[in-house]
């Protein structure tokens, strides 16, 4: 299915869409607590006219019973795509999931590999499962997949210095890699999360050279009911941390509580609209690939 999810492609258009192999999840920290999969698979699973593979996912709204299935059939479909394009996937579960069956995992990372003319981008919140399955698989014991884009979501520091040591090692055997900050819910230092490297400058000056550690940052405030308030300085900080490393950054969103305070939110209730937002925060970059 195609997706509004501007990060996803930098041509727009319909050059990428979502696909949900795998379907379901647990929750594991801050960011994960307003799930927008969830509420709507809670939703999908009591209407009579949504697929049947979504009964028992959620337990109440917003709630992940722990149940995942996995859809071949959507492997299938990807198959028959012919143009090339990005797929994000999957959007409704985590796909590093301790439920996540290994055979499940063969069968979707031998799609990416017979698909190479597609790009996949995966995004996770257990990257250290993901470099475990990544080191071991058999589709990439040889090279890193140049159609494989490798992600991890972040919300504060305590989950930037959990996660971020495990996406590097992927950018350093030749990934594309990039980071969720989606929700941003506190000031994040990537330095100290290892996201961006720092050595002590050799000109006499006294100062550091950074460089970076993941190939791409998306952040974004959070959206919906009750959504948790995000400081512009905070999304200044990760741009300005980013420049001087040279990591592309992508600025998706202010935020529900920030279109509030603005506004503007009958129109944009996601404070995604770049206009309305200061020059500084207008930066929507993507990353250089081969």
């Amino acid at each position: 299915m195609s997706n509004n999810i501007g990060w996803c492609d930098a041509k727009g258009g319909r050059s990428h869409r979502t696909a949900n192999p795998l379907v379901g999840c647990t929750k594991i920290s801050p960011g994960c607590s307003r799930c927008y999969a969830a509420s709507d698979t809670w939703i999908r699973q009591h209407n009579p006219k949504s697929p049947h593979y979504q009964a028992g996912l959620t337990k109440s709204s917003g709630v992940w019973s722990g149940k995942i299935v996995f859809r071949k059939e959507v492997l299938e479909e990807i198959q028959g795509i012919k143009k090339p394009q990005k797929i994000f996937m999957p959007s409704l579960s985590d796909p590093f999931h301790p439920d996540v069956k290994e055979e499940w995992l063969d069968q979707i990372f031998e799609c990416i590999y017979d698909c190479p003319h597609l790009t996949f981008q995966i995004l996770t919140k257990r990257p250290e499962r993901m470099l475990d399955w990544i080191s071991r698989s058999a589709f990439l014991v040889n090279s890193s997949l140049e159609n494989l884009w490798l992600g991890t979501s972040i919300e504060n520091q305590q989950t930037a210095n959990e996660r971020c040591q495990w996406l590097t090692q992927l950018t350093d055997v030749g990934y594309t890699t990039f980071l969720s900050i989606e929700p941003l819910l506190s000031d994040i230092d990537l330095v100290a999360a290892e996201a961006i490297y720092d050595w002590a400058s050799s000109d006499g000056t006294g100062g550091y050279k950074y460089e970076k550690g993941v190939s791409w940052a998306i952040i974004g405030a959070e959206s919906g009911h009750n959504a948790r308030p995000c400081s512009l300085n905070w999304i200044r900080s990760i741009i300005n941390q980013c420049r001087a490393a040279a990591i592309p950054v992508y600025v998706k969103q202010l935020g529900t509580h920030w279109a509030k305070e603005l506004g503007t939110y009958r129109l944009d209730h996601k404070g995604s609209n770049p206009e309305a937002w200061s020059g500084d925060l207008r930066i929507r970059e993507f990353p250089i690939t081969g």
